[in-house]
């Protein structure tokens, strides 16, 4: 008989309730199913949920249309036009997305919309939707403006609930654009849909925790207090999109914390670099750092779904940093390196050195892997480089791989001197 762990079968049984109540919505054309969906985006291989959110365009519409002056339908057109954006060449879309521009005009006229108890601003599924709308399709300038302004006022506003002023914060994010309202909060969340919101806006977003001024364990011990309270009390999750937010959240930390993707698994990946490059073709030329970060982005991303890339740190000193990949569900940065020639390993060395400190700026990743492809094969270099590299602090590990054949085109052949 197969023992049971009774504590990975409770956390089995929370995620089955979230996806319980993720199913009561997921329903042709709602709001709370279709951002249920946006937050699931990439995750769903993970759940059981078959999808059935979508709806043609001019189907929605005509049996919308009459009614696009009340904001929670125009969150819905603005869900829709996100999911429809592939279809660029259907007429629907550009109907649609007149519609979509004509109602949010009309709410433009409204005046008070924090002081009335009715808002649409102060329905967080609402802002959500006509957030995705308005700063992911072609509306004018001046919307996008009026819009960030709103959400902008709506953060700095300190008495309205965190979940609110989450919304608003990654609404922004969306736009384009930090917030440059001080963001201050309760000590106590009000529930673990509160709590789980700003756990998931500091997995998703590098400077988050800085911006907040918390702590530098912060993340870790809010994501393991979570997982108490989905564990030890009743859960009472009523939006679909909501119950998406704590499943991402709890999924995430469960599974960073699972046998399979620990650091052991990248090191095998990319140790296997040669081999997978067997079917490479030469006349698919690689040049420079930034074609290796293509290929590993390429090896990686088939497991990894939560990956980053070229994200930027907060500055130390005067000195601000970029990283190459980044792994959030395990805490990694992945830099890449490329040498052309046998004298590149010792500025390697030094790049690694200013790079790793850097990492002291946040909170969301803690270990670095360095890979290096040796174009020049300098085989010889390989091990005191990669020992030297794997003695400064927060490097786990560093892989050296030389080009392959398959990379190097045959030299030409040059005429003997008489």
């Amino acid at each position: 008989m197969v023992p049971v762990d009774i504590f990975s079968k409770s956390i089995f049984s929370v995620l089955k309730y979230l996806e319980k109540i993720m199913s009561e919505n997921n329903k042709p054309g709602n709001l709370s199913g279709l951002l249920a969906h946006h937050f699931l985006l990439g995750r769903q291989d993970k759940s059981d949920l078959e999808w059935q959110i979508s709806i043609p365009l001019d189907v929605w519409l005509s049996d919308n249309r009459s009614d696009l002056d009340q904001a929670p339908l125009l969150a819905v057109l603005g869900c829709l036009l996100l999911e429809n954006l592939g279809n660029s060449d259907d007429s629907s879309i550009t109907t649609a997305l007149n519609h979509f521009v004509d109602g949010v005009d009309r709410l433009k006229q409204r005046q008070n919309i924090f002081t009335s108890p009715n808002s649409w601003i102060l329905n967080s599924e609402v802002v959500l939707g006509l957030s995705l709308g308005v700063f992911t399709v072609h509306v004018n300038q001046n919307i996008k403006i009026w819009l960030r302004d709103i959400l902008e006022a709506g953060v700095a506003r300190k008495e309205l609930p965190n979940f609110l002023r989450f919304t608003y914060l990654y609404c922004l994010f969306l736009s384009g654009q930090d917030s440059r309202a001080k963001f201050e909060t309760k000590d106590i969340y009000e529930s673990v849909t509160e709590l789980a919101f700003d756990i998931w806006l500091a997995r998703r977003y590098t400077n988050y925790l800085v911006y907040r001024e918390l702590s530098s364990d912060w993340l870790e011990v809010s994501q393991s207090k979570l997982l108490q309270e989905c564990l030890l009390s009743d859960l009472q999750i009523r939006d679909s999109w909501k119950a998406a937010i704590v499943w991402c959240v709890i999924s995430d930390y469960v599974y960073s914390r699972s046998q399979y993707p620990r650091l052991d698994l990248i090191n095998s990946m990319l140790s296997n670099f040669e081999a997978a490059m067997e079917r490479w073709d030469t006349k698919w030329k690689i040049e420079n750092e930034y074609d290796i970060q293509g290929i590993l982005w390429l090896i990686l991303r088939t497991v990894f779904n939560d990956l980053r890339y070229e994200e930027s740190f907060p500055k130390l000193g005067r000195r601000g940093h970029r990283d190459d990949i980044a792994v959030p569900q395990l805490g990694l940065i992945i830099e890449v390196k490329y040498t052309r020639k046998s004298g590149d390993f010792q500025k390697i060395l030094d790049e690694v050195s200013k790079d790793a400190v850097q990492i002291n700026t946040q909170a969301v990743y803690k270990d670095i892997l360095v890979f290096v492809y040796d174009e020049s094969c300098s085989v010889e270099q390989h091990s005191w480089a990669k020992n030297a590299i794997e003695s400064i602090d927060h490097i786990k590990g560093c892989v050296i791989k030389s080009a392959p054949s398959t990379t190097r085109l045959p030299a030409k052949n040059t005429p003997k001197k008489k």
